[in-house]
Protein backbone atom coordinates (compact mmCIF):
# COMPACT_ATOMS: atom_id res chain seq x y z
CA UNK A 1 0.00 0.00 0.00
CA UNK A 2 1.90 3.09 -0.90
CA UNK A 3 2.27 6.42 1.57
CA UNK A 4 -0.77 8.29 0.54
CA UNK A 5 -3.40 5.44 0.94
CA UNK A 6 -1.74 4.73 4.70
CA UNK A 7 -2.04 8.00 5.38
CA UNK A 8 -5.76 8.36 4.54
CA UNK A 9 -6.76 4.95 6.40
CA UNK A 10 -4.81 6.93 9.25
CA UNK A 11 -7.29 9.85 8.94
CA UNK A 12 -10.01 8.01 8.89
CA UNK A 13 -10.05 5.91 12.11
CA UNK A 14 -9.96 7.51 15.85
CA UNK A 15 -6.47 8.26 17.52
CA UNK A 16 -7.94 5.62 20.56
CA UNK A 17 -8.13 2.76 17.63
CA UNK A 18 -4.88 2.38 17.82
CA UNK A 19 -2.41 0.85 20.51
CA UNK A 20 1.25 0.23 20.26
CA UNK A 21 3.56 -1.85 22.45
CA UNK A 22 7.07 -2.18 22.85
CA UNK A 23 9.11 -4.67 24.06
CA UNK A 24 12.87 -5.35 24.36
CA UNK A 25 12.33 -7.25 20.78
CA UNK A 26 9.42 -6.08 18.71
CA UNK A 27 7.43 -3.14 18.27
CA UNK A 28 3.47 -4.15 17.92
CA UNK A 29 0.78 -2.08 16.48
CA UNK A 30 -2.96 -3.31 17.25
CA UNK A 31 -6.25 -1.65 15.79
CA UNK A 32 -9.79 -1.43 17.02
CA UNK A 33 -10.57 -3.65 14.21
CA UNK A 34 -8.04 -6.19 15.14
CA UNK A 35 -5.57 -6.22 12.62
CA UNK A 36 -2.11 -6.51 13.97
CA UNK A 37 1.59 -5.30 12.54
CA UNK A 38 4.61 -6.07 13.97
CA UNK A 39 8.16 -5.27 13.51
CA UNK A 40 11.37 -6.79 15.48
CA UNK A 41 13.64 -4.16 16.53
CA UNK A 42 16.46 -6.42 14.65
CA UNK A 43 14.75 -6.11 11.24
CA UNK A 44 14.03 -2.43 11.97
CA UNK A 45 16.19 -0.48 8.59
CA UNK A 46 14.59 2.85 8.54
CA UNK A 47 12.54 5.13 10.45
CA UNK A 48 11.40 8.27 9.02
CA UNK A 49 8.27 11.33 10.70
CA UNK A 50 6.15 13.30 8.71
CA UNK A 51 3.89 16.01 9.49
CA UNK A 52 0.16 16.81 8.02
CA UNK A 53 -2.29 19.92 8.54
CA UNK A 54 -4.70 17.77 9.16
CA UNK A 55 -5.51 20.20 11.48
CA UNK A 56 -4.69 24.17 11.48
CA UNK A 57 -4.62 23.85 15.55
CA UNK A 58 -2.79 20.49 16.19
CA UNK A 59 -0.88 19.59 13.06
CA UNK A 60 -1.10 15.54 13.02
CA UNK A 61 2.70 13.68 13.38
CA UNK A 62 3.08 10.13 12.18
CA UNK A 63 5.84 7.77 12.22
CA UNK A 64 6.74 5.75 9.40
CA UNK A 65 8.98 2.21 10.38
CA UNK A 66 10.21 0.37 7.63
CA UNK A 67 11.65 -3.33 8.31
CA UNK A 68 12.70 -5.69 5.01
CA UNK A 69 9.39 -7.37 5.03
CA UNK A 70 6.65 -4.70 6.34
CA UNK A 71 5.98 -1.17 7.29
CA UNK A 72 4.24 0.68 10.46
CA UNK A 73 2.51 3.76 10.27
CA UNK A 74 1.46 5.37 13.54
CA UNK A 75 0.20 8.58 15.03
CA UNK A 76 2.31 10.30 17.53
CA UNK A 77 -0.67 10.15 19.61
CA UNK A 78 -2.00 6.70 19.76
CA UNK A 79 -1.75 4.80 22.60
CA UNK A 80 1.46 3.69 23.84
CA UNK A 81 3.02 5.88 21.56
CA UNK A 82 5.55 7.75 24.73
CA UNK A 83 6.96 4.47 25.05
CA UNK A 84 7.28 3.61 21.61
CA UNK A 85 8.81 7.47 20.86
CA UNK A 86 11.10 7.10 24.17
CA UNK A 87 12.68 3.73 22.47
CA UNK A 88 13.12 5.43 18.95
CA UNK A 89 14.65 8.46 20.56
CA UNK A 90 16.79 6.42 22.10
CA UNK A 91 18.52 4.16 18.81
CA UNK A 92 21.86 4.95 18.09
CA UNK A 93 22.30 7.18 15.51
CA UNK A 94 18.39 9.21 16.06
CA UNK A 95 19.41 12.56 14.18
CA UNK A 96 17.74 14.55 16.32
CA UNK A 97 18.39 17.98 14.11
CA UNK A 98 16.50 16.18 11.04
CA UNK A 99 13.29 15.46 13.76
CA UNK A 100 13.25 18.99 14.45
CA UNK A 101 13.03 20.19 11.17
CA UNK A 102 10.01 18.74 10.60
CA UNK A 103 8.22 20.87 12.88
CA UNK A 104 8.91 23.95 10.38
CA UNK A 105 5.62 23.72 8.78
CA UNK A 106 2.13 21.99 8.72
CA UNK A 107 3.00 19.68 6.13
CA UNK A 108 6.17 17.97 4.86
CA UNK A 109 7.85 15.02 2.92
CA UNK A 110 8.61 12.26 5.35
CA UNK A 111 12.27 12.67 6.74
CA UNK A 112 14.77 9.77 7.38
CA UNK A 113 15.82 10.48 11.16
CA UNK A 114 17.44 7.08 11.91
CA UNK A 115 18.39 4.44 9.32
CA UNK A 116 20.26 1.24 10.28
CA UNK A 117 24.06 0.64 10.09
CA UNK A 118 25.33 -1.51 7.31
CA UNK A 119 27.84 -3.18 8.96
Amino acid sequence: MNLLLRIQRLFDTSYSDFKLTVTETDITLATSEGEEKRIAWNDLEEISVYMTSYSVVMPCIFWHLKSRTSDLDFPDRAKGSKEVLWAIHNLSGFNSLLYSKVFGGHHSEPVVVWKKEIK
